[in-house]
This record gives structure tokens, sequence and C-alpha cells, in this order.
């Protein structure tokens, strides 16, 4: 929680720094407007005077962005300064999190098996054929445990009607009845989740 208390804080100071610095390279901007000077102290205040102070915050802006940045990569261990993860190291939980979202997002054949699978018309159907499915083996589950005696063999029993019960539910309907987005869709999940690769 600390870290990314940390992080928002360095963000809001570099979208300060950056903003000032846009400023200055702007020539119509107010930090180099002349007029600037005479609103912020006044009409009788020097205007060199009141730019030196303007710079000397800008200083202090980036000393304390240095400094958090700093702590930022004694806190994030593995992140190098530009943001991005350290190979040796490994980088951050969150870093690598972030770095796996952004393979999803710029994936072309993932993107458009999400636009189909949202397009689809069969999903209500499915929807239908899940819940079927669902009762069907809540019966075929208290059919078959109530033919066995002995209580590890209903428990195991129970325990792999289970399992294949919401296997079918999240897989093998929405794979057969949704077809070829959905395989897609998911196996770029979990190809990108679990091998970290496109």
């Amino acid at each position: 929680m600390k870290l990314i208390y940390l992080s928002l804080f360095f963000l809001l100071v570099s979208a300060s720094i950056v903003t000032l610095a846009a400023d200055q390279n702007n020539p119509n901007s107010l930090s180099t407007n002349p007029v600037l000077p005479k609103m912020a102290g006044g009409a009788g205040d020097n205007p060199d005077k009141e730019m030196d102070e303007i710079v000397k915050e800008i200083g202090d802006f980036h000393s304390q962005a240095e400094q958090m940045m700093k702590q930022l990569e004694k806190s994030a261990g593995g992140m190098l300064p530009n943001g991005q993860p350290n190979p040796a190291g490994g980088g951050s939980p969150l870093d690598n999190a972030r770095r796996k979202m952004i393979q999803l997002a710029s994936d072309d054949r993932f993107l458009k098996s999400a636009q189909d699978l949202w397009a689809h018309p069969d999903r209500p159907k499915m929807l239908l054929i899940q819940l079927g499915f669902f009762v069907f083996m809540l019966i075929i589950k208290a059919w078959r445990q109530s033919k066995v005696h002995h209580w590890f063999k209903r428990m195991m029993l129970g325990f792999v009607l289970t399992i294949f019960t919401w296997i079918g539910i999240a897989y093998v309907i929405p794979a057969i009845v949704l077809g070829e987005p959905f395989i897609v869709f998911t196996t770029t999940i979990f190809r990108v989740v679990a091998f970290g690769g496109p």
C-alpha cells in the first residue's frame, strides 16, 4: 500500500514538472509571459526576481522527484529508473501484472476475439445450456452418491463430479457454443499469464 501511495505521489510530481517544462518552452504560456510576475507579486515587483523564484521551485521539484525515485527503486527492488522491469531482478509482481496486461491489450487476435464474444448472438442460449447442464449434473451427482455407501467413495465421487461440472460450464460448453473466438480468448489469456509470452 505504501508503494502505491509513493507511486501516485511521484506521478503527480512528474506531471507538475512536465507541465512547467512545457510552459517554459511555449512562448504563449503563463510562466514565460511577462504579465505573470505582475499578477503574482503586484505591479512594483521585479520580474527577474519572480523568474528566479519560479526556477528555484522547479529545481525543488526536480530534487523531490529524484528523492521519490530513489525511494521507489529501493521499495520496488527490481525496477529500473525508467520504470521497466529489471530482467536480473525479475521485477515486482505489480510490474509483471502490468506487463502482461499490456501484452494482452496489444494482441490484435485477443482484442478481436473479445469483440466477437461480446457481439456473439448465441450468448443467451449458452447461459441456458449452462444452467441446464448444472441442474442435470446435480441430479446425476445426487443419484450416484445415493448408490455409494462408503463415506470416502461418496466424497471422492462428489469431488470428481463437481470438477467435471465446472469444467463443462466454464470451458466445454462455451467452446462448443461460441466457437473459435472463445478458444482464442482463453488460450491467449492462459499463454500470457502462465508463460508470459504473446
